[in-house]
């Protein structure tokens, strides 16, 4: 299949700036093509532009069910719901599913919100309409103006035409000052700067009218203000309306989008061809981002957004990330080959309407803001026409003599085709894919979708745990590199981490991108990173107050600084994850486990550190798949414990001098919720085990921490210790004398790899009653209900990057809101 026009009746002057952006966009479509052509596809595959793209939002709108705070959509809920399914369609798929109860996809276009980008737009579009119906005639000193409906039978007399004319002239000279004024260099741009031209030819012409002239000379005065302003008319256009689309996504799961970027199809549409549209797409973007003239643009881009996201204040936190943002932390912010990632991050502690009103206020402010970023990107792109020209003739030269040039321009092009699940990677990466609805809704037109992707604009959902855990970590240690707001080494290690190790687990929805991340990951692992040491002594940390010993010895033997770096920080990821400051016996056993199967003169004698590292996650997800099995079997001893330790801790606040109410708090709460709501009928919840009962002993008389005396908490850690001895089910009890916190042990020691512990059975924690705390009662327990269990599983979750314990806990939410729905619709 030939590349299909460009346009109807596109200009094909190479003097037109609009034309020449055109024929360069077109030519950047044709040098994908060539290259998928290269190898046989199942049927021809054609890559064109799209002119004319109106920009658009998807959002979801509400069809029943009363809207909650957290509606559209709970993120972690969805995800759970789709924690079972075997392929990522099939899990982006059953991610709707919670969302197709209560809304469906609205698709419109974007609002215009009086925004001033928004106003330049249509205020030229009616520009555009009366210049295109200015004409004249000569005779009986009538000059004819074209009716809205094309016909010629309303005539305007000359000082109506010249009082039209004249306000033409105004509005198109505030349009030029109004892109002239954007950026500092737009005013410098050729095509605006020959429109601001224009404008200067127009100002005698104009003072002219409204003078009484003959007819011969009205009509010379009007054919020269015509021929003066037609030159403009192009160029405005090809700037004002743009070359890329702008539209605000809020049907994805976790997060909203705004994106801006370049739009091509992939035809045809059907069988699997269709995923070329992902490939398409993937080239076409590094191959514009490969454009010298296009880095400064998009380097003032992120910059002028996070001003005008600055009055937001404390409220708004706003960072550019992803590969830019990790080569802006390293100081080489030009080695950068992709789109521009950038994340915006709204207090998650704001009251829920206060927080979506926040975020409708961001929106507006981004929205416009690409509105914006895409007249200079259009207007650069119109002056840079000829270069992006000759770049993409070179490279497709290169392509079709077989040089061997062609992967340093593409890259691996077929690595995602290779894929067995080919389908499956290309709409998990391209969400406008994913479903077959929402990509027709969205796109008013057949054809696969694909794109040049400029800038990216996520923001997490409230109350997400991504969200919360960002905002805890992340924004205090945002700094500025080059002028750019860039987050730390720790963002940028952590997300590779978890990206890999879903790769690894097989539950990635890009499994392509693995080489990526990891190469990343190295990278931000650097001795030269900035702010890494510091976040490296954070882990060590971590290890050494869980009192870790064998495992930290075997990785200071990692000769590689970039895998001692990345070892160190999944054994700090494990002690977070396992809790194993609360459990010393675990830790013990812990330590012996991971030091023996860790290898460090294997992993020494691979020849890249890119092979030394892919061995560190090999005993990562060892070590992960056996802690799963062993804390699978810890719930079951506490489960086994449940009624023992509401007996002990009832005698306990029985014999206490002082008042005192237990409340089952964290998982071990879910647990008794679960049991509570499991009334025999097939309920889907699955709710992590609880690695030991944690129990809050809330103190009525004491309304702060300072109320809780050292003599009571001797008193109580004495009575604990005398009824537990007397128990056949507990052996050691543990009382820390400064927090207060008693350790009760089980006595059936539990096996772990080559030994055996005494396992932490319950933790006793003494506490203030500062709150009127929302319960549940059942016989011998007392426990947190819905709410308060939600915000702790969030804020376990995401302090927490151990993938199982992540997973466990989202769906532990998952299951949480299970149940909450179904009491509520009783």
């Amino acid at each position: 299949m030939p590349l299909q026009p460009i346009a109807a009746n596109a200009p094909t002057s190479a003097s037109d700036p609009n034309a020449a952006a055109m024929d360069a966009l077109a030519a950047m479509g044709t040098l994908v093509q060539t290259a998928l052509n290269l190898e046989p596809q199942p049927q021809t595959v054609a890559v064109r532009y799209l002119p004319d793209e109106p920009d658009y939002s998807i959002s979801w709108k509400k069809t029943a069910l009363e809207e909650r705070p957290y509606w559209p959509p709970f993120p972690e809920a969805v995800a759970y719901l789709a924690a079972s399914a075997d392929s990522p369609s099939a899990r982006l798929s059953l991610m709707n599913q919670m969302m197709d109860a209560s809304y469906e996809l609205d698709v419109r276009p974007l609002e215009s919100n009086d925004l001033d980008a928004r106003n330049a737009r249509s205020n030229f579009r009616d520009l555009s309409y009366d210049v295109s119906n200015l004409s004249y005639y000569a005779g009986n000193n009538k000059i004819s103006f074209t009716s809205i409906d094309g016909e010629d039978d309303d005539t305007l007399s000359y000082s109506d035409f010249c009082q039209t004319a004249q306000g033409v002239a105004t509005q198109l000279n505030g349009i030029v000052r109004y892109l002239s004024g954007i950026s500092g260099d737009m005013a410098a741009n050729a095509c605006v700067a020959q429109c601001a031209q224009v404008c200067q030819a127009l100002a005698p012409l104009v003072d002219k009218f409204g003078q009484s002239l003959p007819s011969l000379q009205a009509k010379d005065a009007i054919t020269t203000f015509i021929a003066t302003l037609t030159p403009a008319m192009p160029i405005l256009s090809g700037i004002l309306n743009g070359y890329a689309t702008i539209y605000n996504n809020e049907h994805l799961p976790y997060i909203f989008i705004e994106r801006l970027s370049l739009n091509y199809t992939t035809d045809p549409t059907q069988s699997d061809s269709r995923s070329y549209a992902t490939i398409a797409g993937a080239h076409l973007t590094a191959f514009l981002h490969k454009q010298d003239w296009l880095f400064p643009v998009m380097q003032w881009a992120v910059t002028d957004l996070a001003q005008a996201l600055a009055p937001f204040g404390d409220k708004v936190c706003f960072f550019l990330k992803g590969g830019r943002g990790l080569q802006y932390l390293l100081g080489k912010p030009q080695d950068g080959t992709g789109d521009w990632d950038t994340q915006i991050l709204i207090d998650p502690t704001l009251p829920w309407d206060k927080w979506w009103e926040t975020y409708r206020d961001v929106r507006d402010v981004v929205n416009n803001c690409l509105a914006r970023y895409n007249f200079v990107i259009s207007a650069t792109l119109m002056a840079q026409a000829s270069a992006l020209m000759e770049a993409t003739a070179s490279a497709t030269a290169a392509l079709t003599s077989g040089s061997g040039t062609d992967s340093t321009i593409f890259g691996d092009i077929y690595s995602l085709a290779a894929q067995a699940t080919l389908d499956d990677q290309a709409y998990a990466n391209d969400h406008e894919l994913v479903l077959d609805n929402a990509q027709d809704d969205t796109m008013w037109r057949p054809g696969g979708n694909s794109r040049a992707e400029l800038l990216d604009v996520g923001l997490p959902r409230y109350w997400s745990i991504d969200l919360l855990a960002q905002w805890t970590t992340i924004r205090p240690a945002i700094a500025q590199a080059s002028g750019i707001p860039c987050p730390p080494a720790r963002y940028f290690i952590e997300d590779c981490i978890g990206m890999i190790r879903e790769c690894d687990a097989d539950v990635s929805p890009v499994p392509a991108k693995r080489a990526q991340r990891l190469d990343r990951l190295l990278r931000a692992l650097s001795a030269t990173t900035p702010d890494l040491a510091s976040y490296l002594a954070t882990q060590k940390t971590a290890t050494s107050l869980a009192g870790l010993t064998q495992c930290p010895a075997q990785i200071a033997a990692l000769s590689n600084t970039q895998v001692n770096g990345l070892a160190t920080v999944l054994l700090g990821q494990f002690c977070t994850a396992y809790e194993l400051t609360a459990d010393p016996n675990l830790a013990a056993a812990f330590d012996g486990l991971a030091a023996g199967q860790l290898n460090p003169t294997a992993i020494n004698a691979a020849t890249t550190a890119t092979d030394q590292a892919n061995l560190v996650f090999t005993w990562c997800e060892a070590i992960s798949n056996q802690m799963a099995a062993h804390l699978a079997a810890r719930g079951r001893m506490v489960t086994n414990l449940s009624m023992a330790i509401a007996d002990l801790v009832s005698q306990t606040a029985q014999n206490v001098s002082f008042r005192l109410n237990p409340v089952a708090e964290g998982l071990f709460a879910a647990q008794l919720q679960a049991q509570l709501a499991d009334d025999g009928t097939a309920m889907r919840n699955q709710v992590a085990p609880a690695p030991y009962a944690s129990v809050a002993l809330y103190l009525p008389d004491c309304l702060s921490p300072q109320d809780i005396t050292a003599d009571m908490i001797s008193s109580l850690g004495s009575i604990v210790s005398l009824v537990a001895g007397n128990s056949p089910y507990f052996g050691g009890v543990l009382k820390d004398t400064v927090s207060g916190i008693i350790r009760i042990f089980a006595k059936q020691p539990l096996p772990l790899g080559s030994t055996s512990y005494a396992p932490l059975a319950a933790l006793l924690t003494p506490k203030p009653v500062s709150a009127v705390l929302r319960t549940v009662a059942i016989p011998q327990w007392t426990f947190l209900d819905f709410g308060p269990l939600e915000w702790w599983c969030r804020n376990y979750a995401a302090a927490a990057n151990q993938l199982d314990t992540n997973n466990n806990i989202i769906e532990t939410i998952g299951s949480i809101v299970e149940m909450r729905s179904s009491y509520d619709a009783i």
